[in-house]
Parts: structure tokens; sequence; C-alpha cells
């Protein structure tokens, strides 16, 4: 029988409460038994030792869990992304593979200049958005809030709440009550003619329902929630509302695209695997081509907090972890299709900050090539090359946090055997005609970095 699959990403800029909501989710789902703690690293999706030490999400996590609405099962694939600009390229392959997105304000700090990129990206690719108001157990003004978010966003936000309290930012959830509130609710048609003359013509809470549901959809109107995703509140509103929206997307119309690659990831138990996107069903064993490149799907999995699962066989829109053949050629970001000759073109990373490494030996340099291979292999915003007049390797990222982050990844491959001297990083700037050099001291062991 084909899955209920809801393929959802949540964005933010950093510090809005995206792996809390992630990890309130899972615990709402019965995934969990208690929520993690960002501030402790205990949560499911920021698990690398680098998320965890710094308290921030530096690539986007995909993980299954399995919910329960009204005795009916449904399969929710949460991509969980980074907040900091640094780390944008996983943000944008993420975009590719989500249905709806999820986008949640911290009420303390306003609208934040990501938010606005974040806002414009999801409009410009047409992906129904849900806007999320977090934390607002820690403000008064969430009336306010929403004055000043119906002025500064340019997309049509319709709350699916009522403010019963403002002075206490109590709010009641409208979409379950029989009764129409008129002046919340009647916006949810006013997108749509034949709505509005239906609902004259005979009002019915049906009709508003659809009106939302049918404008959302088609990115007429975004829902706007609110609550709390460290105490929970306002959540089961959400996947509630989610679970609801029966359709999916693609990211291309073109005619034999399949579905997409949208993330490499270094397993500790599965070794070097694909999260991917299909659009038809996909079989172990499947031949697909991407960017005219063949490669077989040898095995598929599907993580879940507690466990692995092999597949034999996906339903179509399904988010999959897959190992696949000549995986070392593949970019993420590309779509894939069963047959060659289709024209498809993967996202490019901005990556102009370069940072140069040098291997204290000579018999170093094929082990500091090997680490920076494994390193640029699972970070898609990140790449190399050898300066072959030197001896050195130019790794370029897309900011000085991405770089930083990246050598202590590195050294947790090859820190036995290196260390490193000063280093220098430039950045690129496209919109001056030069180039602005940064000069960095590191140490291998004691990671300090300062600017000069």
């Amino acid at each position: 029988m084909k899955r209920n699959i809801r393929n959802i990403g949540i964005f933010a800029h950093v510090d809005s409460g995206k792996t809390t909501l992630t990890e309130r989710i899972l615990f709402e789902a019965g995934e969990i038994y208690s929520p993690g703690s960002v501030n402790e690293g205990t949560t499911e999706s920021d698990r690398l030792k680098e998320e965890i030490e710094r308290g921030i999400s530096i690539t986007a996590s995909s993980i299954q869990v399995r919910y329960k609405l009204k005795g009916k099962k449904y399969f929710l694939n949460l991509i969980d992304t980074p907040g900091h600009l640094d780390f944008y390229a996983q943000v944008q392959n993420s975009l590719l593979a989500v249905d709806i997105a999820v986008l949640l304000l911290d009420i303390t700090t306003g609208i934040r200049s990501q938010t606005e990129m974040l806002l414009e990206e999801i409009t410009q690719q047409k992906i129904p958005l849900i806007v999320f108001i977090n934390k607002i157990d820690k403000a008064e003004d969430l009336k306010v809030f929403l004055e000043e978010l119906k002025v500064n966003i340019n997309r049509k936000l319709h709350p699916v709440f009522s403010i019963r309290d403002e002075y206490k930012n109590q709010i009641e959830y409208i979409l379950q009550k029989k009764e129409i509130e008129e002046e919340i609710e009647l916006p949810f048609i006013e997108w749509n003619d034949k709505l509005i003359d239906s609902f004259f013509k005979k009002p019915s809470k049906k009709v508003i329902l659809d009106g939302l549901n049918q404008g959302f959809q088609s990115c007429h109107l975004t829902p706007l929630f609110a609550g709390s995703a460290l105490h929970g509140s306002s959540v089961k509103e959400l996947l509630d509302f989610i679970c609801l929206q029966e359709f999916h997307r693609r990211h291309s119309e073109e005619e034999g695209v399949k579905g997409v690659l949208f993330k490499r990831h270094l397993h500790p138990d599965l070794g070097k695997v694909y999260f991917i996107k299909s659009y038809e069903p996909v079989r172990t064993g499947d031949s697909l081509y991407s960017l005219d490149k063949k490669f077989k799907i040898e095995s598929m999995y599907e993580l879940t907090p507690n466990e692995i699962l092999k597949l034999d066989i996906v339903d179509d829109y399904s988010i999959f972890a897959a190992t696949i053949s000549e995986h070392s050629s593949l970019d993420t970001g590309s779509l894939y299709a069963k047959e060659q000759n289709v024209h498809i073109s993967p996202v490019v990373p901005n990556n102009e900050y370069v940072l140069t490494l040098e291997p204290n030996t000579s018999e170093g340099k094929e082990i500091l090539r090997s680490g920076l291979e494994k390193l640029v292999w699972e970070d898609f915003g990140l790449s190399f090359r050898e300066k072959t007049d030197t001896g050195q390797f130019e790794l370029r990222g897309a900011g000085e946090l991405h770089l930083d982050v990246a050598i202590s990844r590195l050294k947790e491959f090859i820190s036995e055997i290196f260390t490193f001297g000063n280093l220098k990083v430039a950045r690129y700037e496209k919109f001056k005609n030069m180039a602005i050099t940064v000069i960095f001291e590191h140490s291998a062991f004691n990671q300090k970095l300062k600017s000069g």
C-alpha cells in the first residue's frame, strides 16, 4: 500500500530554534522518549563533534518520522538545515527535496538578514511555506509582532489562531472549531473568486478550509503558527496541518527527470551514502544517470532515530539513503534521470574563501590529499586543488567559520600525522574589483585563529 509521505524542510536564521523544533517533532511522534538539548549536545539531528561543541548545525540532516493522525499513519521526512550563512549551500540543496518549508522566526530577535534571504529563495522556488513564530513564551508582544510581519514580509501571512490574551500571548487554534471566526478565516478564501462565491451562497467551514489548503499549496497564502519549540506548544497543531496537505512537488518539470541527489553523508555504519528524493518508485539495482554519468543503486535505507531499515523498493516522492556505484563522481544538487542525455544542472556552491594547507613532511602529502577528498566529498560547499609548483593545497569554502570547521573536521581524519603552520585565507568579493586577504594563525591542536 502506498505510504502517506510528507517532505518537510525546517529553515531559519541561526539560533531561532530549528533543531529544537525537530527534537519536539520527534518527541511528539513518539520516536524519542524525551527531547534532546542543543546546549547539552544530545539532539538527534546534530551529531557531529563540531555541531555538539559549537551548538550549531553544520550539515543538513534528514530523519524519517512516523506520525499518526486520526488513525492514519504518515511518514514525515524532516530536513533540519544549518542557520549560519557559511553553510548556505546545504540549505540550497535541501530546498530541492522539500515539498513544504517551515520557516522559524524568533520573536525575541525579529526578522533578520538571513530570514529575508530564505524567504526570497523559498518564494523564487515556489515552495509552499509555513511561518512558525517561535519563543512566544519569552515575549509579551505577539500582536505587535504580527503587525510588523505584515508590513515587513512581502507575503500574504494568515494566522490560523486567535489571540485570547494578548498580554500573556495565549492563543487558540481555530481550524478544528466548528464555528467560523470571519475576521481571521475569511482571508483564507479571498485569493479565489470561486471560493468567495461558494461561501457567500452557502457559508461553511469546509469552504474556508479548502481555501486555506488550496491557497497554501498554490503559494497564494502563508499559514502562520506561533508557539514554543522548547516547550512543545503548537507543535502538534503544526504537524496535524502538514499531514492534511496531500500534494508533492518536483524541482524540475523537465521530461525524463526522475529525482534529485541532495546530500552526501559519511554514515558511521553504512559508509558513503547519498540522500535522494525520488519522483518515481525506485528499486535496488536500478541504473540511473546524472549529468550523463551512469550509476547503480546498490542498496537503499530508511533512517529513523532508532533504526536503519533496508529497503528493496521506495514509493514515488520518497526520501531515502542509498549506497551507489561510481559515487565519487556525482555532485549533490544534481537531478537524475533513467536515460542518458537529459540536460540537468547541479547547484554551484559559492566558495570564495581560500585556505592554504601544507603537509609537514613529503610523506604526508598523499595522506593530506586523502583527508581532503573525504572532507569535500561530504561537504558540497568545500572544494580543493593542489598547487603543483609548491606542493600545497588550497581549500575553498564559503566563509571563515566554514573553513575553521573544515580544519577541525580534517584533524579528526589525520590529526595524529599533521600539524599546521601559518595559513592564509583570501576572500574574493564579487561586488569589488579587488581581493581582501586575511591572515590566520592556526594550531592543529588548540584551534587558535585570529584575524590580522
